[in-house]
């Protein structure tokens, strides 16, 4: 990208009719999203952010370090938007988590619950009478399809505590450059684990998109690999784990 912004990444990212993003879970269950309509998901969570949490830049958003296909548009919003993504939820503008549990504690002005199920229209579990959460499921469908940018981070904004956004987007293109010349020629999809809240798992997610690359996830409350179905999504995808760089 020529220029380091989450927005001139999303510009060109919506441009792209073929997969950006594959989410595998439970036997049955894939979801594919193209560039475009991941880019779609990332603009109403953008205004979700603003105009129902009233994110504005540089306020703390906690993330779950689940991944997932829905946190990974939750954290590109949450950038594109100017927030800072981390960990913990002391003093944030709002606490996600994919239960009331995960939320004891939290100190946030909002409590937000992710339904995990893949197209799930709103948060299926028991909510404890004690907590007011936003359903992020039901709640976002209703927000614009365009994010106006009323929110405007700059380069240094922090992105993650340790990270600027231009460290980031930096970090990510030096690695796009690297991938293609670490995986063969026939490879179409990247696999990308770990914690979501870590950088490098973002940096690879946005190296991956840059380079041309799809996206694999595969649940991490899942066991794939003592079934198989790890090699085999691997072979139908023609993807490979993340390499080493």
């Amino acid at each position: 990208m020529s220029s380091l912004s989450v927005s001139r990444f999303l510009e060109t990212l919506k441009k792209r009719q073929s997969p950006s993003l594959i989410w595998y879970s439970a036997p049955g269950e894939r979801v594919e999203l193209s560039g475009r309509v991941f880019d779609n998901w990332v603009a109403k969570t953008a205004n979700f952010l603003v105009e129902e949490l009233d994110v504005e830049v540089e306020d703390s958003v906690m993330l779950p370090p689940q991944l997932h296909w829905r946190t990974l548009a939750i954290a590109v919003a949450g950038l594109q938007v100017g927030a800072t993504i981390v960990q913990h939820a002391e003093d944030a503008r709002a606490a996600f988590a994919f239960s009331p549990e995960d939320l004891d504690g939290a100190d946030a002005e909002y409590a937000v619950l992710i339904e995990r199920s893949a197209l799930g229209m709103r948060y299926m579990g028991e909510v404890p009478a004690s907590l007011d959460p936003v359903d992020y499921a039901a709640e976002v469908r209703s927000f614009a399809d365009v994010y106006m940018g009323f929110n405007q981070p700059e380069t240094t904004t922090p992105a993650f505590e340790s990270l600027s956004h231009a460290e980031i987007l930096h970090a990510a293109n030096n690695l796009a450059e690297k991938l293609p010349q670490a995986l063969p020629s026939a490879i179409q999809a990247v696999e990308i684990s770990g914690d979501l809240t870590h950088p490098s798992t973002l940096t690879q997610f946005f190296a991956a998109q840059i380079a041309g690359y799809a996206t694999v996830v595969l649940d991490p409350e899942i066991d794939f690999e003592s079934t198989g179905r790890r090699d085999k999504i691997f072979s139908d995808e023609k993807a490979l784990p993340y390499p080493s760089l």
